[in-house]
């Protein structure tokens, strides 16, 4: 099986689009090999995308409140405050969105703001999320392209879940995730994992979020 959540289905994995499969025979994924990819239902863990609505607030300061939708380029204006050029004229000042999580993009709006306000106050919100799509292929009952909820994201077993679950003949031990870096666009596999011990077994660690 291979889930992905990109802006496009996956291709065959030998094809071009998709990184190349690591052969895969025993299972000896652990939970702690997945610690870099879990994620839990906070909205502060969530990594931002390109098409993501996000409110910035300055506690005190509402004219410098920022309302935009993360571009493609993944960067959003600081209000307010601004940065000499090569030419010595001032220019805005942009910050890398699309891939930070709110409380990082949260210090470094401090740190900008730090220069004209003291002890600044900030406060990141994501308004909307843009519409995802995850792609399940492989031995499931319905695989397909199916649309994200609102929040943005979904784990593995409600993703399997929603396609009907496995088929008799699926090697549910090996289920492959691809996730795409929202910030580089490169399509990566997380380890290998065993979703019979996430059912049978209850290790709820291992069922990690196909988005990121």
């Amino acid at each position: 099986l291979l889930a992905g959540c990109a802006g496009a289905p996956p291709r065959d994995v030998d094809g071009e689009g998709a990184p190349e499969e690591p052969q895969v025979r025993k299972n000896t994924t652990t939970v702690e090999d997945l610690a870099p990819y879990r994620l839990n239902a906070d909205e502060k863990e969530y990594p931002l995308y390109p098409g993501d609505e996000v409110q910035v607030t300055v506690q005190g300061h509402p004219e410098l409140t920022i309302l935009k939708q993360i571009p493609v380029d993944g960067k959003i204006p600081v209000y307010g405050v601004t940065e000499s050029g090569e030419n010595g004229e001032s220019g805005t000042i942009y910050v890398q969105a699309a891939g930070r999580r709110i409380p990082d993009l949260e210090a470094e709006f401090r740190r900008h703001y730090s220069r004209i306000i003291s002890s600044a106050y900030v406060t990141v919100r994501v308004v909307s999320y843009a519409p995802k799509t995850i792609y399940i292929t492989g031995a499931v009952s319905s695989p397909s392209n199916y649309e994200l909820p609102n929040e943005g994201r979904i784990s593995l077993v409600q993703a399997l879940t929603m396609a009907g679950w496995f088929t008799p003949v699926a090697d549910r031990e090996n289920v492959r995730i691809i996730r795409v870096d929202p910030e580089t666009g490169e399509r990566f596999f997380l380890p290998p994992i065993d979703v019979d011990r996430i059912a049978s077994e209850h290790v709820t660690e291992m069922d990690v979020y196909l988005c990121p």
